[in-house]
């Protein structure tokens, strides 16, 4: 998002989409992290982490609701990204950092009146209009639509139905990631990411 607000001249930005590619699987220290978050992490307190500008000194404008399929014109079709939430929460922390170090620097001037004054009152931001929304591209509607049921349906049955979770752990899949991570705790699965944007101001 800095990128695109630098390439675009500083202007406000508006509704911007990130479209993220994994490539090879998850993590293990990511995937011990999920769970430790599960077992450890009380859920009102994980309700809060995963609200609107959770991370950030300035609110900003809703983010849009999430989606089963996304599709946008010159980006394509995509499903729900695993790290979504994560990258939002980050996104929107260095929008809020932007807005705050503004508005300190205006307060600081003692506010501004010219169009001169106004182009010099801080670092740039990202505007009030500025909503971060990702997605992770597929080959079209139904791959989608299968994606975000199965993403969803997983993460909520590993999140709130703990003898699932244990037998997962102790016979399932994921019993090989966690033996892994012990056995070399230095060791990881490879992940690449690659991204692009489109933002209407």
């Amino acid at each position: 998002m800095h990128l695109a607000s630098k390439t675009l001249g500083h202007a406000p930005l508006g509704p911007s989409t990130t479209a993220a590619t994994m490539y090879g699987g998850v993590p293990g220290g990511t995937i011990a992290s999920f769970l430790a978050t599960c077992e450890d992490v009380p859920q009102n307190h994980l309700a809060i982490t995963m609200a609107d500008y959770s991370l950030s000194p300035v609110p900003g404008a809703p983010s849009p609701l999430p989606r089963l399929v996304y599709s946008f014109d010159g980006i394509g079709v995509g499903a729900l990204p695993p790290f979504g939430l994560v990258n939002r929460a980050l996104v929107q922390r260095t929008a809020g950092l932007l807005e705050l170090a503004r508005r300190e620097t205006r307060r600081g001037r003692g506010g501004v009146g010219t169009s001169e004054a106004r182009r010099e009152e801080g670092p740039a931001c990202y505007g009030p209009a500025f909503t971060y929304t990702e997605f992770m591209p597929t080959g079209g509607v139904v791959s989608a639509f299968l994606y975000s049921a199965g993403f969803i349906t997983t993460i909520a049955t590993l999140m709130f139905i703990a003898p699932v979770r244990i037998l997962c752990v102790s016979f399932g899949p994921l019993r090989f990631v966690r033996d892994r991570i012990r056995a070399n705790p230095s060791s990881r699965f490879c992940f690449h990411s690659c991204g692009g944007c489109s933002s209407v101001w």
